[in-house]
């Protein structure tokens, strides 16, 4: 009798064994979560941008972004008796000098600026996903401008003054352990201020090369396509605790200036 129950004993864990040894192999052919295409998201991104930008619910007055930059920005527009070029090459050109406010601005912030001003709207919060897929849009868009700009040096030289400083500005907050909780700075991952490959963890991370013009782009760890000023602030929030900054802080234009402005160092890519 005892040797009966011993012999089902040893059957019962010999069943478990199998059936735990089953369950774990299901585990391992189970796909893995699919990482999205990071082309199709800004696609999708830049299309949900441009129906913003023709949405006259994004402000008060039944004005949309579409009122004053024609067909789309592709042609030089109109605000008042004001001439506004038509968009091309706008990522690269900002972090920028935005005369109209007279301060270094990133591309996201002038959309908000231009949301709360002309069409007397609510700034979208700095890590609204409309507030991407808009900016999206913009630095999407190849226009054409019939415009002949006079050289103003002296409106240059206050423009090249006011981004050199605000670069100056966010290469100190690159350094400033106050942005977080954790004793981190931006220069804990990114080496020597984002001109060598650094590292997070097992992650390396590649040298800054022509940031501003890469964004608006998918970001895999937020896995959406994300602003610079968002990817700035994502980081703040998430490797160095800290709290976001609010979408018209100077110091995330600052931020972003420095990061646009550095070039990896010699012999890297």
């Amino acid at each position: 009798m005892r040797r009966l129950a011993f012999v089902a004993l040893v059957a019962l864990l010999l069943a478990l064994l199998a059936f735990a040894c089953a369950k774990e192999e299901e585990k391992e052919v189970e796909p893995k979560e699919m990482m999205p295409n990071p082309a199709m998201e800004l696609t999708k991104s830049v299309e949900n941008g441009k129906k913003l930008f023709a949405d006259t619910t994004l402000g008060t007055n039944n004005l949309s972004c579409g009122s004053c930059h024609a067909e789309g920005g592709t042609k030089d527009g109109k605000m008042g008796e004001m001439v506004i070029p038509a968009f091309a090459g706008l990522a690269g050109k900002y972090p920028g000098y935005f005369k109209t406010p007279k301060k270094i601005m990133t591309l996201s912030q002038v959309n908000n600026f231009c949301l709360v001003m002309a069409m007397k709207g609510k700034a979208l919060p700095a890590d609204d996903q409309r507030l991407a897929d808009l900016t999206a849009y913009v630095a999407s868009v190849k226009g054409v401008s019939q415009m002949k700009v006079k050289a103003d040096p002296k409106a240059q030289k206050t423009a090249a003054e006011a981004l050199a400083k605000s670069v100056e500005n966010g290469k100190a907050l690159f350094g400033d352990k106050s942005l977080g909780t954790t004793e981190m700075t931006c220069n804990s991952c990114h080496v020597e201020g984002g001109t060598k490959t650094g590292q997070m963890g097992k992650m390396a991370i590649p040298a800054f090369a022509n940031v501003a013009a890469k964004y608006p782009k998918f970001f895999p760890m937020a896995k959406r396509v994300m602003t610079l000023s968002q990817v700035s602030n994502f980081c703040i929030v998430n490797p160095l605790k800290g709290e976001a900054l609010k979408w018209d802080d100077q110091k995330l234009a600052d931020l972003s200036a420095y990061v646009a402005s550095v070039k990896p160092a010699e012999g890297l890519d």
